[in-house]
Parts: structure tokens; sequence; C-alpha cells
């Protein structure tokens, strides 16, 4: 899983104005946040996601006798919206879908090298995305009739 480390400012006072909020506002804000921040990591993933020569949806043999639909990476990178198992919290999950080769991609097979892109996108996109989720944030509130002070 990648991580990111990296300082933020401002981000106690958008806290404090969301607090003065009706919840069910601060829940909308948080949430449109959130999935700005996550539009900002899908896109870099899909940027830099490898792309074959194959076209999309063409069969190919997998090896067992069998055949399987190809899936380009780029075009499955997804966003999910999904609930937090440890807070219990509105999380937004960017995967690659039905592209499971991604992973081969990423940490390479006992007959491929790693050949890894996520990790290195996640990393570049990730202050980007922290802005956006700060300049969303502001905007939702002021929208919802709060102040920030920065």
């Amino acid at each position: 899983m990648a991580t990111f480390q990296g300082s933020t400012s401002g981000f106690a006072e958008l806290e404090a104005a969301l607090e003065a909020l009706l919840p069910k506002d601060a829940t909308s804000a948080g949430r449109s946040a959130c999935r700005a921040g996550a539009k900002v990591i899908q896109a870099a993933l899909r940027a830099a996601a490898p792309v074959s020569d194959i076209e999309e949806g063409a069969l190919r043999p997998t090896g067992k006798g069998k055949t399987i639909a190809h899936a380009k990476i780029s075009q499955h990178i997804s966003i999910k919206k999904g609930t937090s198992s440890a807070s219990g919290g509105i999380v937004y999950l960017v995967g690659t879908g039905h592209a499971f080769h991604a992973i081969f991609q990423e940490r390479g097979t006992i007959h491929e090298p790693a050949r890894p892109f996520a990790v290195a996108a996640f990393e570049r996109a990730a202050p980007a995305a922290i802005e956006a989720i700060g300049a969303i944030l502001k905007k939702q509130i002021e929208k919802k009739g709060g102040t920030v002070e920065l």
C-alpha cells in the first residue's frame, strides 16, 4: 500500500469550521472534498498506467485452455466509496477494477520483472490531492454558510 508523508497547513481551521456546521452539511462537505482528492489520484494513476497495443475487450488465451477479455489498466482505474473498518467513516478508494493484471505490472511475476507505476504516481499526486481536499472543503464550508479563517 502506498503511503505519503507531507505537511499541511490550515486544516485545523477547516476542521473547526466543519464542526460549526450542521452534521449533515459537514458530512456533505467532507464527502465532496475527499472525492476531489481521489479524482486527483485517479487522474495521476491513469496518466502513469502502462498502455498495451491489445484492443480493449479482445479475447486472449490464459494459458489454461481458456480465454479472457483484455482490460486496459488506465480505463479501469476507478473510485469507489466505502466505509472505514477502523473508524466507520467514509473513505474513497482508487483501484484498478477489472484490470487485475495491474498488480503484475506493479510487482512483477516469476516470469516478468516489475514495472511499477502506481506508487510513484500516487506519491507525485498526493500533494495536489491534499490541496484539492483543502480547497473543496473551504468552498463547501462557505457554500453552506460557514466561515473559514486561514
